[in-house]
């Protein structure tokens, strides 16, 4: 069944916006909701210290920095997110690093660019001052990245990418035009860089060096894709993209940022996806985001596999809302069908079965990212207490998952027993 008219599919007051999502243009697929289009109406025991001094390839701070202290990759990364004013306040950081310690988090999420595309610090690169916010959330960033590290935490810096009005306002030549001229804008007013725009992919790399340099451990990059709402059909696009599909352009994004950031620097990058890329393979959701192109490209990749977020049906379950095992088991479950087909293919050219001309889904000479979902940590479709964040986290480990990240917009957070979710840490 397919519906023209916009309705509203779910609320979201505290997930990863802060308004209702809604959605058009859906059908139902061997049991599962598929949305075609939907807009958003707001968007340990393991530490060790190590020394890193800057890499040589990167130009340096406009002001002399001495070589920061690095936390290194967790062999589970256990994280939680906490905004940027979080981070700025003393006693919300002091209040949410006690929390990680109390549930053996060794992890933390920061925002370092927001959706308006403003910076959350004072930048030092040159290259960035013509970014620098009018007034820095995280006035003192060191001293909050200095004292994430003493607590043990792997210290992850989150930038939104595309959804990005500041860079807009500045080259308004490297957003989205419409038809007509002029930018284009989505249904909230929103303007949106093309995800094409090569300078704008060397200013993101740009603000993931001096994340880097000032003490984040790794980079995660989100809104890594194009629009999802609005009129689509009133975009223009040049024309050498405008025949290009729409993954392509992303996938050269993945690979671009990894040899810049982890060839070439050492830095760890990470990306945050739609849950449904665990689902199609060869379906880019419309957005241009295919699992494939990410996972030989990254570190980590974090799809956002939040029991909500699903079509009642999915599954069977009249609301998947009340059942966070079975979702994230089965969503990384499909993922590893894919970490299978690769070591499959890869087997059978090592062993001269197939040509060297065949057709492969996934390299065989590169790493794959490992998979570390975001996990839901606020309450639609169902009360998310302790159960339902244990049961996540067991699902991801049943599937071999490295690891989650809780995510709750407003920094809320409750208690769970992690060692009720089996495996010893």
């Amino acid at each position: 069944m397919i519906m023209s008219n916009p309705f509203r599919f779910w609320e979201m007051p505290d997930a990863r916006w802060n308004a209702p999502i809604h959605a058009f243009s859906w059908f139902v697929f061997a049991g599962t909701a598929i949305v075609l289009g939907i807009y958003f109406t707001a968007p340990s025991p393991d530490w060790a210290g190590t020394m890193y001094a800057a890499a040589t390839s990167t130009p340096p701070l406009a002001e002399s920095s001495n070589a920061v202290l690095h936390v290194p990759l967790p062999n589970e990364v256990r994280g939680f997110y906490m905004t940027a004013p979080s981070a700025a306040s003393t006693p919300l950081r002091s209040s949410l690093f006690a929390y990680a310690k109390r549930n053996r988090l060794n992890a933390v999420v920061i925002d370092v660019k927001d959706g308006n595309g403003r910076l959350a610090f004072m930048p030092k690169r040159a290259s960035l001052k013509s970014a620098a916010p009018e007034k820095a959330t995280i006035k003192e960033l060191d001293e909050v990245l200095k004292e994430a590290g003493e607590q043990h935490l792997y210290r992850i810096a989150r930038v939104f990418v595309f959804q990005d009005p500041s860079y807009v306002s500045r080259f308004p030549e490297e957003a989205i035009q419409k038809k007509g001229g002029g930018v284009w804008a989505d249904y909230k007013g929103v303007v949106w860089v093309n995800a094409a725009s090569k300078a704008a992919w060397r200013y993101n790399a740009e603000i993931a060096r001096e994340a880097y340099q000032r003490g984040f451990d790794e980079v995660q990059f989100d809104y890594i894709r194009f629009p999802s709402d609005g009129d689509m059909a009133a975009i223009s696009y040049p024309p050498e993209q405008a025949a290009k599909p729409k993954h392509q352009v992303i996938a050269e994004f993945f690979r671009f940022m990894h040899d810049q950031l982890e060839v070439k620097e050492h830095i760890p990058i990470s990306y945050d996806l739609f849950g449904y890329v665990t689902w199609y393979v060869d379906y880019d959701l419309g957005i241009g985001q295919l699992l494939v192109d990410a996972l030989p490209n990254a570190t980590a990749i974090s799809p956002m596999v939040y029991p909500s977020h699903y079509g009642n049906g999915t599954l069977g379950f009249a609301n998947p809302a009340e059942h966070p095992y079975e979702i994230i088991a089965d969503s990384l479950k499909k993922a590893n069908m894919l970490y299978a087909r690769r070591e499959k293919e890869c087997d059978a050219l090592a062993r001269g079965v197939k040509s060297a001309t065949s057709t492969f889904l996934l390299p065989c000479d590169a790493a794959l990212a490992h998979q570390r979902p975001w996990i839901q940590a606020f309450d639609i479709g169902a009360v998310y207490g302790a159960d339902k964040i244990q049961a996540q986290i067991k699902a991801i480990r049943d599937q071999g998952g490295k690891g989650f990240l809780l995510w709750n917009a407003r920094n809320a957070y409750r208690d769970f027993d992690l060692a009720a979710t089996s495996t010893a840490l």
